[in-house]
């Protein structure tokens, strides 16, 4: 009672007795960003209880042991995806992956896996690292120093728990002399920084992208049919050859750790897909680069204005949408800075990363000036510090619905509503239904085969147009809807946020 008393008290700052008030809101946040530290710290667990399944892709910056500890990573750095509110399920294969079971708590951040796609894996395409704290860091006191102890500790936790159990390896992975009793800790001593613990030797620049449960489960599945396909894919056109086993592997070009994710990621819509193992020329369109990619969800989801038409025409959007009242560009897309651990006497800080030269764009400052920027960001502590960026998304959305009200009174948007006549495409339907039912009774190409076929293309001819308005007009009435919803949302989120940060 108390809360809805508070969210009730500020909204009616702001609401009085008609729709929010942009001007009022923007008065109402004034002085937030003032307050808020220039750099954004970690994700908190208020991120988790508002969006309790999200996709966190990170590119990260050159691995660089100190002196005698290590051989140092490449320029390009790396790129690692964690899912959150999904589980391993060994039932599938060494990287199978299933939803977490309802009654886990989806507050938690380390409810969820880390993926990582290494080169030396041969029957997967990536690691499964459960737990955002072991995937992303460690489990330290504060100002506790990452030495070899702690390194050693670590892989020790990824042996016990049998993390690298039942993969297999590209032989070039171990020194020739190596025994196989000692392949697996070996293995977990050059994954550490890479695969798991990846934040203790590297910077990490995060985006976050919150999906629904059924939409992460589309994601899921996508993983592991990808590791499945391997299985059968010997024969098959690969790389401008024919492929001679069934094994995963590993290239820069051909398919790298980028284009695991920025794939699971288009199955669902957030991004297009980039394909994997073409000739060469066809490939190098197809290229995938780390850094690259987190600005390239960033420009896709962020930058765009939430057009209706956008996405009722971009076919995988509009699936999404149409059966989960979902669609990627939202509230909780924003960015994230994790700094390599500190102290360390394992890794050194090295902040470079690769970034093809643009002359229009200098993306290695875009990049890190966005895990900087309030609207695409978190800054501060507790739920005040999502208070910018939830404003601006509900700028967004009050200029989508403007946007689809201007539409719904144009000309074209009324020619499409009459064409929409339910009664007249129900009896279209039925008249169609009929015909062709008649057309599967009498000899194929027959005369009277032939002139229900005319009938049948006459009205196919007014129906189907019909049946797309339709389709369009009720497209448009349920985003609407959506809109309006979420508007509404963020506006007792922003008010209770704001009452409870006084």
């Amino acid at each position: 009672m108390k809360v809805w008393k508070a969210v009730a008290g500020g909204l009616c700052l702001v609401w009085g007795s008609g729709p929010l008030k942009a001007d009022a809101l923007e008065t109402m946040t004034a002085g937030v960003a003032k307050k808020l530290p220039a750099l954004p710290g970690s994700l908190g667990r208020e991120y988790d209880e508002l969006h309790p399944y999200y996709v966190k892709y990170c590119t990260t910056t050159k691995l660089s042991p100190m002196p005698g500890k290590g051989k140092a990573g490449g320029i390009p750095g790396h790129a690692v995806f964690y899912l959150k509110g999904v589980c391993p399920d060994k039932s599938v294969g060494p990287s199978g992956l299933n939803l977490c079971p309802d009654d886990r708590d989806y507050t938690d951040p380390d409810l969820g896996l880390g993926l990582s796609t290494d080169r030396f894996l041969k029957n997967a395409n990536f690691f499964v690292i459960p737990t955002r704290k072991l995937f992303l860091s460690a489990d330290l006191s504060v100002g506790e120093t990452f030495d070899d102890a702690v390194k050693e500790r670590m892989i020790k936790q990824v042996e016990e728990e049998k993390l690298f159990q039942d993969f297999e390896f590209h032989e070039d992975a171990f020194p020739k002399d190596l025994p196989e009793a000692e392949r697996e800790h070996y293995m977990a001593g050059i994954s550490l920084g890479t695969d798991f613990g990846v934040g203790m030797g590297r910077n990490l620049y995060c985006i976050n992208v919150p999906v629904p449960r059924p939409v992460m489960g589309l994601i899921v599945g996508y993983l592991n049919e990808l590791n499945c396909s391997y299985k059968k894919s010997e024969g098959i056109p690969y790389r401008g050859l024919v492929k001679t086993d069934n094994d995963y592997h590993w290239d820069g070009l051909w398919d790298n750790c980028t284009h695991t994710p920025i794939n699971a990621m288009a199955a669902v819509g957030i991004m297009e897909p980039r394909k994997t193992n073409l000739p060469f020329f066809q490939q190098l369109a197809q290229l995938a680069i780390p850094s690259h990619t987190f600005l390239d969800i960033n420009d896709a989801l962020n930058k765009p204005e939430i057009d209706v038409d956008a996405i009722y025409e971009h076919p995988m959007r509009r699936k999404m949408f149409r059966e989960f009242e979902w669609i990627p560009l939202q509230d909780g897309v924003i960015s994230e800075f994790i700094q390599m651990y500190q102290p360390n006497t394992v890794f050194e800080e090295d902040d470079r990363m690769y970034v093809a030269p643009d002359f229009a764009r200098n993306l290695g400052k875009e990049i890190r000036d966005l895990t900087r920027d309030l609207r695409f960001s978190y800054h501060g502590k507790g739920k005040l510090g999502y208070v910018p960026h939830m404003f601006h998304m509900y700028k967004r959305y009050r200029n989508a619905l403007a946007g689809v009200l201007k539409k719904e009174a144009s000309r074209a948007f009324k020619a499409h509503q009459e064409s929409a006549d339910k009664v007249m495409i129900a009896v279209l339907q039925s008249t169609l239904t009929n015909f062709k039912a008649k057309q599967g009774r009498q000899e194929p190409k027959s005369k009277e085969w032939k002139d229900l076929q005319r009938e049948i293309e006459h009205l196919e001819a007014e129906f189907l147009p019909r049946q797309k308005s339709l389709d369009y007009v009720e497209f448009v009435e349920k985003f609407k809807k959506f809109l309006q919803r979420k508007m509404f949302l963020l506006e007792v989120r922003i008010a209770n946020f704001i009452e409870y940060s006084r």
